[in-house]
């Protein structure tokens, strides 16, 4: 039933829309298409504008479409040159040329319309020759045969201007009015004028402000300001200006000669003949509107006004003479209203507006709505020549309504600004109110939302603070202060320890399977140590290769039975799987038991202490901390000792095997600390190692011994080749060749043998490599001898001695005291001697202690040694007498 209605309903409803869509189609087709009026239109571009349909706007444009409407016809536009139209219409392309000037000579070939469409704009190139110096009207025209189109068109012009009087000058006004003349043309006869009225007096009256007014200095401000600069530079003149208070005293100077024409004259034609004044065209309309106090005005009121024949046309039809009352400035008009002593003040309105704005006067209100108007002209004394009332309204035409009206609005365009916050409070209280609530909810909601952020900003950046950021986990800083948080809540539970994890060899792993093998580990740590009763609060940190926790001591009975705890943890982990390999993984344990005064921190690092010295496990003793005193205060007194010369270079004597004749020395250095004493090289060469501060060293010791040598040299003392060690930190040391060769220029580099181990060609990269090898090739091109130390002593790289142009193959003692009763090391002993001599090196010894040692040494055909056997380390002046004795 329901579907039933529906289709009824819209059966019915849709039977108009079909009787229309009939009648509409019947009607169409019944009407016969307009015939066409082709019109040609030769200044596109200037006069003519054509938007992106193909719309064409122009004076010309409208009047031919409107014309076309009268005369029954659809007008289609063609658009060209002057001479494009031109031909088309000779040769029938077009039926008739719009906006053309009527001269003898085309009306030869065209036949123009009766009435005029508009007047020619002052471009040249759109509109053919002008006459010069005449108004000149444009038609529209049609070929000189066509008198037919021609009587059809001017028939539809006459209804066209017969109902629409106006139109064309509505037109003008449209297009041309509102932008002013393309240039301003002057005759010969202006031109002369001119030049001989270099300066003109102009007058003034100046009394409000924004329109004309005196600044502090005493000068012309405002509109007429403006004007006067564009009267200036147009008419290239200087305007002597006169400011007057009020018109009468402008009118006697004109009068009397002072100015010969007044820039802000009333338009009234009237009063300009009963004063020997000439009027220009009007420049500007001034309208007019009232102020009053916010509570309003009497029934009876009273008027401030300034004193113009305007207030005596206007005020006096509305109002008795008694209650006019006038005042110089606008400022005393509306300052007489603000105190009582008037109830309306009756001004300009942009002079209004600009003082009410100005903040001055809070209290008063304007409605902005216009009582009068008055048209603004510059009136000219009659006693000038009538070629500046001329020149003048050319320029008037030239500026044009909206270069006037631009000046007009220059000061009012920034009154926002200017205006002051009291008189906006009372002209706009609501709004206030409503801001400052509307204010002080957002600064509640930013101060909430800046909270919300900060806190969770703080939240973010206390989770990166606190969390390894390769594993993920927990690490040393959150270890620290959780720990210390804990250990407050649960003194009463018994003993804590520090505990300090690290996985040994950590950097060959990471060289070998990456970093993921570290982080693995210490994943797989962590997860064990959770799972256990007695360790809390565990930490990582990958960069070291280190897990933290802290151990319950109370949960083992003695140091023993937490050894074998933690031994079997280190069992629990210490294989790792990496693709198809098993790795085993050893590690250490630092342990610092916590005691009463002692900090995590300070723990923390006691842990580390022991770790370093654990195998595997250690617990931290007192004699940890003060060898690690004692290197902190090696490195703090480093620096001072140097520069003291506190370190003493200490000589060797090597020796001839075979003649037992001293035959050359190591360098070694001492150190005489004045804090210290006197430290022997292990106590501290590793740490100056560590830090870097060998390399400083070094270079005192070489540039010592060179100084030395040169020194005995000079004065013809025995000399025998002294060899110095040099760090394998120079390999990579910028400026280490360049120093080694103003040393070498300065004292010499015979007789110095360097000293490196085999360590210095031990580096991550082979370009790291390849330029240590660099460096001994420009030290042998330099003079200076080559010899690799403690040769032996570990994992050789025999490339190494084809690599380097060695001189000097110095064997470690290590292997020498290998070789005691054993016939295998013997056996290595003496073909590593012959592996040197077969690569034309000399072969030393060090550590020659036993006659047994020296004699087996001899048979290999070892060529020297070293050792306590045939001298200690001395002083250098004890070498000096040794070296007399034993060279």
């Amino acid at each position: 039933m329901k579907k039933r209605s529906f289709r009824f309903f819209a059966s019915f409803i849709s039977i108009p829309f079909l009787v229309c869509g009939l009648s509409l189609q019947f009607t169409v087709s019944s009407v016969q298409a307009r015939p066409l009026l082709r019109v040609g239109i030769h200044h596109v571009g200037t006069d003519i504008t054509q938007d992106a349909a193909g719309n064409f706007y122009g004076m010309e444009t409208d009047f031919m479409q409107a014309l076309g409407s009268y005369a029954g016809r659809e007008v289609v536009f063609v658009p060209g040159t002057w001479e494009e139209c031109r031909f088309r219409l000779e040769r029938g392309e077009i039926d008739v040329i719009s906006g053309i000037v009527k001269t003898p000579q085309r009306e030869q070939t065209m036949r123009f319309s009766r009435l005029m469409m508009g007047r020619a704009t002052d471009n040249r190139d759109v509109h053919g020759t002008l006459l010069p110096h005449r108004v000149n009207q444009l038609y529209f025209a049609v070929r000189r045969d066509d008198e037919a189109l021609m009587q059809e068109l001017d028939l539809a012009a006459d209804q066209l201007i017969g109902n629409r009087p106006y139109f064309v000058s509505h037109l003008y006004q449209l297009y041309y009015g509102q932008r002013g003349s393309a240039e301003l043309r002057l005759t010969e006869r202006e031109q002369r004028f001119l030049k001989s009225h270099p300066v003109i007096s102009a007058v003034v009256v100046a009394r409000e402000a924004p329109f004309a007014y005196v600044d502090k200095e005493g000068n012309l401000q405002g509109t007429m300001k403006k004007l006067a600069d564009r009267l200036e530079r147009d008419l290239g003149i200087k305007l002597a200006l006169v400011i007057e208070q009020d018109y009468a005293a402008a009118q006697e100077d004109l009068d009397k000669g002072r100015a010969q024409i007044l820039l802000n004259a009333e338009w009234d034609a009237s009063w300009a003949a009963a004063h020997n004044t000439d009027l220009s065209a009007a420049y500007l309309t001034s309208y007019y509107t009232t102020v009053t106090r916010r509570n309003g005005a009497p029934r009876a009121p009273r008027i401030a006004c300034l004193q113009k024949r305007l207030t005596d046309r206007v005020l006096l039809e509305r109002y008795e003479a008694n209650q006019i009352h006038y005042y110089a400035t606008a400022e005393e008009c509306l300052r007489a209203v603000s105190n009582g002593q008037a109830d309306i003040a009756f001004l300009r309105q942009e002079s209004a507006q600009y003082n009410i704005w100005q903040g001055d006067f809070p209290d008063l209100v304007t409605d902005g709505i216009v009582t009068s108007s008055q048209d603004i002209a510059i009136g000219i004394s009659d006693q000038m020549e009538p070629e500046l009332l001329s020149i003048l309204d050319k320029e008037i035409r030239f500026i044009g309504p909206n270069g006037i009206f631009d000046y007009a609005s220059f000061y009012d365009q920034g009154l926002d600004k200017r205006r002051s916050i009291q008189s906006l409070f009372y002209a706009y209280p609501q709004y206030f109110i409503t801001g400052l609530l509307l204010l002080f909810f957002i600064l509640l909601l930013l101060t909430w939302r800046q909270s919300q952020m900060r806190r969770s900003h703080l939240k973010q950046m206390q989770h990166i603070i606190d969390t390894d950021r390769y594993t993920g986990l927990y690490n040393r800083s959150w270890f620290k202060y959780e720990a210390s948080k804990y250990l407050k809540g649960h003194e009463a539970q018994g003993h804590f320890a520090i505990v300090e994890i690290g996985i040994s060899r950590r950097d060959i792993l990471v060289e070998t399977y990456g970093q993921d093998v570290i982080v693995e580990l210490l994943r797989r740590m962590e997860a064990t140590l959770q799972k256990t009763e007695w360790a809390k609060l565990p930490a990582v940190h990958t960069s070291t290769g280190r897990v933290f926790f802290l151990l319950h001591m109370d949960a083992f009975d003695d140091r023993t039975q937490l050894t074998t705890a933690l031994t079997h943890l280190m069992h629990l982990n210490e294989y790792i799987s990496i693709g198809h390999l098993v790795v085993h993984i050893a590690f250490h344990i630092g342990i610092c038991p916590l005691k009463p005064g002692l900090s995590v921190a300070d723990a923390m690092n006691h842990a580390n202490l022991a770790l370093h010295e654990a195998n595997p496990i250690c617990f931290y003793n007192a004699e940890m901390q003060q060898k690690a005193e004692f290197q902190s205060r090696i490195e703090s007194l480093q620096q001072g000792a140097l520069s003291r010369k506190e370190f003493e270079v200490w000589y060797q004597p090597k020796y001839d095997l075979a003649t037992r004749k001293c035959i050359g020395a190591e360098a070694l250095v001492r150190w005489r600390s004045r804090e210290l004493g006197f430290l022997m090289p292990g106590q501290f060469i590793p740490r100056f190692e560590s830090n870097g501060f060998i390399t400083q060293l070094d270079f005192y010791m070489l540039t010592h011994v060179m100084e030395t040598v040169k020194e005995r040299r000079t004065t013809g003392l025995p000399i025998v080749p002294v060899s110095v060690n040099q760090s394998r930190l120079h390999m990579q040391e910028k400026n280490y060749l360049a120093y080694m060769q103003r040393l070498k220029t300065y004292y010499g580099a015979e007789d110095i043998e360097l000293e490196l181990t085999e360590t210095a060609f031990d580096f991550d990269t082979p370009e790291m490599r390849e330029h240590a090898l660099h460096v001994m090739h420009e030290l042998h091109e330099m003079g200076f001898r080559l010899s690799i130390d403690d040769f032996g002593s570990g994992y050789s790289d025999l490339t190494i001695l084809n690599a380097i142009p060695l001189d000097v193959m110095k064997i470690d003692r290590s292997l020498l005291l290998a070789a005691n009763g054993a016939k295998r090391m013997q056996a290595v002993l003496a073909r590593m001697i012959d592996l040197g001599h077969a690569l034309g090196m000399t072969v030393i010894c060090e550590g020659i202690e036993t006659r047994e040692q020296e004699e087996m040494l001899r048979s290999y055909g070892c060529d020297h040694g070293q050792g306590y056997l045939y001298g200690k380390p001395m002083p250098e002046a004890e070498f000096s007498s040794f070296l007399e004795q034993h060279i």
